[in-house]
């Protein structure tokens, strides 16, 4: 096993600046992770916010396995040849009021699709189409500590978000059946003044070029990624 820390960048620069507004919704390594590890059929509905997840389990995040930073330990299944493909993050969150933008980041292992509210906005390292649970990453992100723990950032369309109680949801993929770990963690905020929003803006669109780069290498097409002020859309 590697020890390997979460960066915790952006959004904590954010926060963390008097002069910006920005809210933490979901803080980084945060309490409150519903997840599912079992490898068991998953109901389409746990997208939903009225999904009934009382009887998954919980912990903190960095969730995952493999490694000597993870909090909550999950389950592969009984063969280490043979893992298990998918596991399932759930977690609520309470928007106090409307903010101008919303503004996540997330750091997976390999791959992840996330949803809000049961609207996907935002997959990484993961093939264009539906996505199931067999659905593997497009690739392994390495096994450099650096890459393991990069936080991606993202937008989420602020008419997705209702004032009050909301729901996130995310699907971690794995690239292969016999991958040695798996990670996840994520944060959202809401933001208000121009500055940070052209500050995110920034961050997003030059991690989009990166990656866009990445997908051309591995040669296949390049996957969607929501815009602040892309439209979500139901797959």
């Amino acid at each position: 096993m590697k020890l390997k820390l979460c960066v915790v960048g952006f959004v904590l620069a954010l926060t963390n600046v008097g002069a910006y507004s920005a809210e933490p919704l979901i803080p980084a390594a945060s309490k409150g992770w519903k997840y599912q590890d079992r490898g068991m059929r998953t109901n389409v509905n746990w997208r939903i916010a009225a999904f009934d997840d009382s009887r998954w389990s919980n912990g903190p995040a960095l969730l995952g396995y493999g490694d000597r930073d993870i909090r909550t330990q999950l389950s592969f299944g009984d063969n280490p040849r043979n893992k298990r493909r998918v596991a399932f993050f759930r977690r609520t969150f309470v928007a106090p009021r409307q903010f101008k933008r919303y503004f996540g980041e997330i750091c997976c292992d390999d791959g992840a699709v996330v949803y809000v509210n049961g609207k996907e906005v935002q997959r990484f390292n993961m093939p264009a189409g539906p996505i199931r649970q067999n659905t593997l990453a497009l690739s392994a992100v390495g096994s450099d500590s650096e890459v393991e723990r990069k936080r991606h950032p993202f937008f989420i369309d602020p008419q997705l978000i209702q004032n009050g109680e909301n729901v996130v949801a995310v699907s971690v993929h794995q690239a292969n059946p016999t991958s040695s770990d798996l990670a996840f963690d994520l944060e959202f905020v809401g933001l208000e003044s121009e500055e940070e929003i052209a500050q995110a803006q920034t961050e997003v669109d030059q991690h989009d070029r990166v990656n866009e780069a990445r997908e051309a290498n591995l040669g296949v097409s390049p996957v969607f990624h929501f815009k602040s002020e892309d439209p979500p859309k139901t797959q």
